[in-house]
């Protein structure tokens, strides 16, 4: 019993120091990529913080089907456009790949 309260005392104690929200976790890779708008009708952008040498970029659905690839080299924004995709309303996943780093932004479709 005394180990017990000594654990929930302990753990009261660290949830003022424990940070919370989407702040608590950003790192400088999340503000490397800016999409743009979210939700999006039938296109969307993307602003890389610096020029990208060489990317893949995949896009998505939730459940992991592709939707679009595409390379790019030298660019620090991309346009994707989606009016002959007839894509659902729901929630996207853009995967960008440099030989340097992995991240994955996510975007909804209204």
């Amino acid at each position: 019993m005394v180990r017990l309260v000594f654990i929930a005392v302990f753990l009261v104690g660290l949830g003022s120091s424990i940070p919370t929200g989407a702040a608590a976790f950003s790192t400088s890779e999340d503000n490397f990529i800016t999409l743009y708008p979210s939700p999006f009708k039938s296109s969307f952008t993307m602003t890389f913080s610096l020029p990208i040498n060489s990317a893949q970029i995949i896009v998505t659905d939730i459940l992991g089907k592709k939707i679009l690839q595409k390379h790019i080299t030298n660019v620090s924004t991309v346009y994707f456009d989606f009016e002959k995709h007839k894509l659902e309303k729901g929630v996207y996943i853009v995967n960008v790949k440099t030989p340097d780093l992995f991240l994955s932004k996510r975007v909804v479709k209204s």
